[in-house]
């Protein structure tokens, strides 16, 4: 399932945007409506929140400002979330959301780095519920944050997988170790060195004889690493369906992925039938 998009620019976006906020805001309403009659404190984090809004370059003339992610999970429609927690890392966002939601009393607007933020978090009670949307700017989530909200057992998780950003750390005919801060950083990204079997040596060798690194794998396959990851840490609560962002040029940008929070084998049913049939529905 695919969806053209523009760029990565987290102020501004093009359709796509406007279908990926649709989507979440798709299932926020729909979760909040399966848990309406249930004792269930429940709660939204959002780890990249942004101003509140996004505008939404149509065309070379066309924009529009559109509601983000923060102000759709506060106006669900049924049974509202109990508290909404809004990680902001940058300044002058954090400020600007901080004023649009400053008479909101069920959101707190936290400046934060969301890895260190999901780090902070202490044991959520039974009572808890929640999702969490995971919307990065490039490739900022590590690992360990995925691996901590898995362990949480308590929050459906939305991730914006950036399928370029990564894919552009892993060049074709270099290794990431070539380049200052990438080894690293993708270490990181993957919780460990499975990355560095993408590599072997190509074949051909260059103009003055020497062997150089080769990566035969696409976009997808790196992809389906980090989704076999998934695997590991949500089990049978990652859904395998996932929807891909596309630019103009068919190249993917960003891949939506959902997991699963309650480890109750019916919430774990219902909540991939309605994730999967929003994602099946925006093809």
């Amino acid at each position: 399932m695919t969806q053209n998009a523009s760029d990565d620019d987290p102020e501004f976006g093009g359709t796509w945007t406007q279908d990926k906020l649709d989507m979440l805001e798709s299932y926020l309403n729909a979760y909040t409506t399966a848990l309406k009659n249930k004792n269930f404190r429940l709660i939204y984090i959002d780890g990249f929140a942004g101003t509140g809004s996004v505008n939404v370059r149509y065309d070379d003339y066309v924009t529009e400002y559109i509601n983000g992610s923060v102000m759709r999970a506060l106006a669900v429609k049924d049974r509202q979330f109990d508290k909404l927690y809004c990680v902001e890392k940058d300044h002058n966002r954090y400020m600007l959301l901080k004023e649009k939601l400053k008479t909101q009393h069920r959101c707190e607007v936290i400046k934060a780095d969301f890895n260190e933020y999901i780090e902070s978090l202490g044991t959520l009670s039974n009572d808890t519920r929640g999702v969490v949307f995971i919307d990065p700017f490039g490739a900022s989530v590590k690992w360990s944050t995925i691996k901590r909200i898995a362990r949480l057992n308590a929050l459906d998780m939305w991730l914006l997988y950036p399928t370029s950003a990564i894919t552009r750390m892993l060049p074709v005919h270099k290794l990431p170790s070539e380049m200052a801060g990438w080894e690293d950083k993708l270490t990181a990204i993957f919780g460990g060195k499975e990355w560095t079997e993408l590599y072997g040596d190509d074949p051909q060798r260059t103009i003055t004889g020497e062997i150089r690194p080769l990566r035969e794998e696409d976009a997808k396959t790196i992809s389906k690493l980090y989704q076999s990851k998934l695997k590991r840490v949500f089990g049978s609560k990652l859904l395998n369906k996932t929807y891909e962002f596309k630019t103009r040029n068919n190249a993917v940008l960003f891949e939506f992925m959902f997991c699963v929070g309650s480890p109750s084998p019916t919430a774990i049913k219902l909540a991939k039938r309605i994730a999967g049939h929003i994602l099946k529905k925006s093809t």
